[in-house]
């Protein structure tokens, strides 16, 4: 193996350690995101239950608490989803770059890495056992799923809870269809953003309607 072949052996395997270290990432983040909101999505239920007992009679100061709970949970959500889509196009880049790696590597004029070639589905396997789950991974939407598009889809539902949520703990507690609206604005046009953003804009931006392609 000549030094160019060592260069691209090398540049594969830190696509590779870099692939790994985003998923890593990706699972420690949504546990931490997950706890935030679990926490927070408790705080407001507990205390629109005692809200109940009590026959809404909140004071002032625990009204303003009670709707900025939600307020915090969907911009808590929303900065988890945009990071998280920001993992998913680095992720992208890395096992492209493994694959590249991969193409161009060859020992005595043929391939000697195929791991980032193919999906998990048509990687070719001997063992008889691991063939079975190749149809769970071709047939089975959740086996075709990728670990970053899951997260970042838990990301953008609960976000998407909060903006409910959020209208509805504001009318519970003041009562007012115009606090409602006001404070429902903000996490409404982040709710819009991030669809417009992470969903709408790159089926947009695709590569066959770039001009001059």
């Amino acid at each position: 193996m000549n030094e160019r072949d060592q260069l691209l052996l090398e540049q594969w395997k830190m696509a590779s350690q870099f692939h790994l270290q985003m998923d890593n990432m990706a699972w420690q983040r949504a546990s931490y995101f997950v706890a935030a909101n679990g926490i927070l999505f408790s705080a407001v239920l507990g205390v629109i239950a005692a809200g109940f007992a009590s026959s809404y009679r909140y004071p002032l100061f625990l009204r303003l608490m009670l709707v900025a709970v939600p307020f915090l949970g969907a911009l808590i959500s929303w900065v988890w989803a945009v990071v998280q889509r920001r993992a998913q196009l680095y992720h992208s880049y890395r096992v492209a770059q493994a694959r590249e790696a991969e193409e161009t590597l060859t020992v005595d004029g043929e391939r000697v890495l195929t791991l980032y070639e193919k999906s998990l589905n048509e990687q070719e396997l001997d063992d008889p056992y691991l063939n079975k789950f190749k149809v769970y991974l071709r047939e089975s939407w959740l086996g075709r799923t990728r670990t970053h598009d899951l997260v970042f889809g838990v990301a953008a539902v609960w976000t998407a809870v909060w903006v409910v949520l959020i209208p509805w703990v504001s009318w519970h507690v003041f009562r007012s269809i115009w606090v409602c609206i006001a404070v429902s604005l903000i996490p409404a046009f982040l709710w819009l953003w991030l669809v417009w953003d992470a969903c709408l804009l790159p089926r947009m931006k695709r590569p066959s309607d770039q001009p001059g392609s």
